[in-house]
């Protein structure tokens, strides 16, 4: 019998090794590719099992590459069109191309992409078109002195970018633009209007000579976009990196596949950007998520501000939904306004908050629907509870009940609201005993699932209970000559 070889296992089974290996990193594809470099060396091992291994772990390795070099944009055009035929195919596996630049524009290359590719075939520019460029440019252009002979000049924009970015020879959906300096923030919005396809903007560190208008205005040149996704991060202060998003937000989003939406009928911008700033708080990143949900009737749009600590990791948010009237001269409504408190966010942070501002846009929004704070840190909603009861919070909206506090707990399915914890009994009785519960073990006992582990539960109490009070009356006996408790016995039992 002949030894077995990788290509007698099942097809399944690698597969699921490889993707084992990628630890599902390698799905979220995006601008952020450097990451992927560890699983890719593990792939890249699999690979020189046998030609077998090699053609399931392609379509992983080469899937999301980045180009920084000329020299990287060569090796790939090289492996688009190989001396050997491999299926599948480097085309057939890319999903996303990411081109990253940093340092000194010492020779424009971005061009050579389209042009490139274009020899390789209506297959390679297929891939720029349909699922575009994500481009990420740091610090690209230091002037060196004022009378320096620079072959390359900046463009008017910004002194750290390209005369011309190509957009027009292939579509930019993600942009990324780190430590560059423009003269006004009106520069940036215009940038911005320059790259139609763009769907991702994330700023991190930019620099104004001039700061954005003081008002909002209709005035700019409305570029048709598909800008959904705004983040800006070290741009000024905490307040100035949200002025910032809500800005180019406010101007760019309403012209674009959002224009049935968020124009003329939707007049709540300044609203949202004043509950924003009520939560904003010290945190790094600030972003704003545009998502469309066209298919229903009307259509509808969430917008979502996000407070994070760091790319992944978000640690509060504000989401409004606005619906649209049939009628276009009647403005968008709300339907639902909703906070959403995650672990990560503390005590400090919550009571820190402008509450009074959050109560006045619940106030003039009006949503359809209760105003909803989610909270999935234990702490957090044991502050909300007592500032909620005491008044200290929400006084205007709380007693006709238009806000409902809901408590994600990673022990139940579902949430606990605030209302069954402040109309919960503290007093319950177990095998015949009687049980007297905190506010924290009223919530705890919520967490369990049936009447069995409640009853588990407040038996642990009771033990507790009474193990405490022996203790107390230890503490509290006559001591002999020894220096040892005596403990009495009750002669007079109840």
């Amino acid at each position: 019998m002949s030894p077995a070889t990788a290509a007698d296992l099942p097809p399944e089974l690698i597969d699921d090794v490889v993707r084992w290996f990628c630890c599902d990193k390698l799905q979220n594809l995006g601008l952020y590719g450097d990451w992927l470099g560890a699983c890719k060396q593990e792939l890249g091992l699999f690979s020189l099992t046998c030609r077998h291994w090699a053609r399931r772990c392609r379509f992983h390795i080469f899937q999301d590459l980045t180009l920084r070099t000329r020299e990287d944009l060569d090796t790939f055009l090289e492996f688009i069109d190989p001396p050997v035929k491999v299926k599948p195919t480097m085309i057939d596996c890319l999903l996303q191309l990411n081109i990253s630049y940093s340092g000194p524009w010492l020779e424009p290359w971005l061009h050579h992409v389209y042009a490139g590719m274009a020899k390789r075939g209506k297959k390679a520019v297929q891939v720029l078109y349909e699922r575009g460029i994500a481009l990420h440019l740091s610090g690209v252009y230091r002037r060196q002195d004022s009378v320096a002979n620079d072959t390359y000049a900046p463009t008017s924009w910004c002194e750290g970018l390209p005369r011309s970015l190509p957009g027009s020879m292939f579509p930019i959906i993600k942009l990324k633009l780190c430590d560059l300096h423009f003269h006004s923030t009106m520069e940036l919005l215009r940038l911005v209007q320059s790259i139609p396809e763009l769907h991702e903007l994330h700023c991190t560190r930019l620099k104004f000579d001039r700061n954005m208008p003081p008002q909002y205005t209709n005035r700019h040149r409305r570029a048709q976009n598909f800008l959904y996704l705004l983040q800006v991060t070290e741009c000024g202060s905490s307040y100035d990196d949200l002025d910032l998003v809500f800005w180019i937000t406010h101007v760019q989003a309403p012209h674009g596949f959002y224009k049935p939406l968020l124009q003329g009928s939707f007049s709540q911008w300044d609203v949202l950007h004043e509950v924003a700033r009520a939560i904003c708080g010290p945190s790094i990143l600030k972003r704003i998520r545009l998502r469309p949900q066209k298919l229903l009737n009307p259509p509808e749009c969430d917008l979502i501000v996000e407070m994070l600590e760091s790319d992944e990791v978000t640690s509060h948010e504000v989401e409004i939904s606005v619906q649209s009237h049939p009628d276009s001269s009647v403005s968008a409504a709300i339907k639902s306004m909703a906070f959403r408190f995650f672990r990560q966010l503390k005590i400090d942070d919550v009571s820190s908050m402008d509450w009074r501002a959050i109560e006045q846009a619940a106030l003039d929004m009006r949503p359809q629907e209760k105003v909803r704070i989610y909270v999935y840190g234990l702490p957090v909603f044991e502050w909300l509870l007592d500032a909620v009861s005491s008044g200290k919070i929400l006084p205007r909206i709380c007693h006709p009940r238009r806000v409902e506090i809901l408590y994600g707990s990673p022990l139940v399915k579902g949430f606990i609201t605030a209302e069954k914890i402040l109309r919960a009994p503290s007093i319950y009785s177990v095998d015949g005993q009687t049980v007297q519960l905190k506010r924290p073990q009223i919530i705890r006992l919520a967490e369990c699932a049936d009447d069995k582990k409640k009853q588990a539960f407040l038996r642990e109490v009771l033990a507790s209970s009474q193990d405490k009070l022996q203790q107390a009356q230890i503490d509290r006996a006559p001591t002999s000559s020894r220096g040892i408790a005596v403990v009495l016995p009750n002669l007079h039992p109840p």
